[in-house]
């Protein structure tokens, strides 16, 4: 008999391998000596022939808590591999999130929090396909009051300008107050609140 038909006779629950208890059966003639065979070998044969096979009902009940353990490890492993993918995915939400930050720090956000919310909103509207910077520059478009203003390059042109004839306005301011006169003191400490 083939090993695979012997395992799906013991897991098999309607083959019956064990005889029924007080009845079914005879066991099979038991063989007599002959006078050739040593007398401890014709006892041997007896009681082989004789004995109900061991262990038969002992290896069922394994394989069944067997099949029982693998229905077990099957579920697990199903579990194991659905927490892996939440795990995956929180990753995944949580790098992308992280992204969208340094985005939004990169474009000088007021309220990162706010605009987090939003750029995360917008995100989802594209199935979290498109460049997070992208999204910022376009909810930077649609909203600037959430962003601080960058100054133009003309302006800061005018400001260095600006700063230095200041600074020759205060210096010649303080010439004067030092020669004791008390209005020259006083546009000299106005000028220099000023900056």
């Amino acid at each position: 008999m083939p090993i695979n038909d012997e395992i799906t006779s013991l897991t098999d629950p309607t083959v019956a391998l064990d005889p029924p208890p007080g009845g079914g059966s005879p066991p099979p003639p038991a063989t007599t000596p002959s006078a050739t065979e040593p007398p401890a070998q014709a006892a041997a044969a007896a009681d082989a022939t004789t004995a109900r096979p061991v262990g038969v009902s002992a290896i069922r009940k394994r394989a069944i808590a067997a099949e029982a353990r693998v229905e077990d490890l099957a579920k697990e492993l199903r579990q194991t591999r659905q927490s892996l993918e939440d795990a995956q995915r929180e990753i995944n939400n949580q790098q992308r999130t992280a992204a969208i930050d340094a985005a939004l720090i990169e474009a000088d956000a007021i309220d990162l929090e706010t605009t987090r919310l939003l750029a995360k909103a917008a995100d989802d509207e594209r199935d979290n396909k498109s460049d997070p910077r992208i999204i910022v520059t376009d909810l930077k478009r649609r909203k600037p009051f959430l962003f601080r203003s960058q100054p133009s390059s003309a302006a800061s042109a005018m400001s260095a300008t600006a700063t230095d004839d200041s600074t020759a306005s205060i210096q010649a301011a303080a010439e004067a107050a030092a020669g004791g006169d008390r209005n020259a003191l006083m546009r000299f400490l106005r000028l220099r609140r000023q900056l």
